[in-house]
């Protein structure tokens, strides 16, 4: 079996839909827990702190512990904005959770659409080429596209064996040129116009062009990830954030309001 670039993207694709549905089974597993009571409070006064009190990963001991940047990085790597999920920045998380969704969303659009039109392309040399079978190879497919038929590409290979073996040229010699030089599965075809041989090939660049977008779809879900991971160690150190006094470079949101969204530049913070 012949893996090529459709198997790998395919094997991409079942992965991170099984890292989709693990990251989602923890986020829903957050929904899902049971608020705490205020214990050292004052009577009426209203609890703000984020609290997962039944979650091992916050409670060591009977005590909250925080969870750490390394980790929030990794549940973004996972699934963008799981990290911020788990740190209490919900607003954050489901920005990247609907960037995530839109990318797989048009990373199958363009994939059916890139087979749709594979198949078009391969019918329409059926018909219009005499080609007898579908199961070609890209390679075959491609040198369709550039001669009008199997006789003038069959003239440009004995031409550059002639080229080759010159002055010591026969007929026998560039039959066997042409027989190991030409398309593996080559199949001889006729198209019934240059101006239908250009047709297909527009055809078959068009369905490249969706695989490649399909690609570039893949490239952004690791982008996505970076950048969710990038912004998860942030919301975890905000988590984690002590009342000691000192300074701090900051780069997004503001540190004192972290749902308010991105934000571009730097800041200094003193805490108290």
């Amino acid at each position: 079996m012949v893996i090529d670039r459709k198997h790998i993207v395919a094997g991409i694709v079942v992965m991170t839909f099984l890292a989709a549905i693990a990251g989602e089974a923890s986020a829903q597993s957050l929904r899902t827990l049971p608020v705490a009571e205020p214990s050292s409070r004052a009577i009426g006064q209203e609890n703000t702190e984020f609290k997962l009190p039944d979650d091992p990963a916050f409670l060591q001991n009977g005590e909250e512990k925080a969870i750490s940047p390394a980790k929030a990085m990794m549940y973004s790597f996972l699934l963008p904005g799981l990290g911020q999920w788990r740190t209490g920045n919900k607003g954050e998380a489901k920005i990247f959770f609907s960037i995530e969704a839109a990318i797989w969303v048009s990373f199958a659009v363009f994939m059916v659409q890139g087979y749709v039109r594979e198949e078009d392309y391969k019918e329409f040399a059926q018909v219009f080429a005499g080609i007898e079978s579908t199961d070609h190879s890209d390679d075959f497919y491609s040198t369709i596209g550039e001669y009008n038929s199997w006789v003038n590409y069959e003239a440009f290979v004995k031409s550059e064996g002639r080229f080759e073996f010159y002055p010591n040229v026969d007929a026998q010699i560039l039959e066997d040129y042409w027989i190991e030089n030409r398309v593996a599965d080559y199949e001889p075809w006729v198209w019934q116009s240059a101006d239908i041989r250009r047709n297909f090939r527009d055809q078959r660049s068009a369905s490249r062009l969706s695989y490649r977008r399909a690609l570039y779809a893949v490239a952004a879900a690791v982008l996505n990830r970076l950048a969710s991971g990038f912004f998860a160690i942030r919301s975890a150190n905000v988590a984690n954030r002590t009342e000691a006094a000192g300074y701090r470079l900051e780069v997004g949101a503001p540190w004192v309001k972290p749902n308010e969204g991105f934000r571009t530049g730097l800041s200094v913070v003193k805490t108290f």
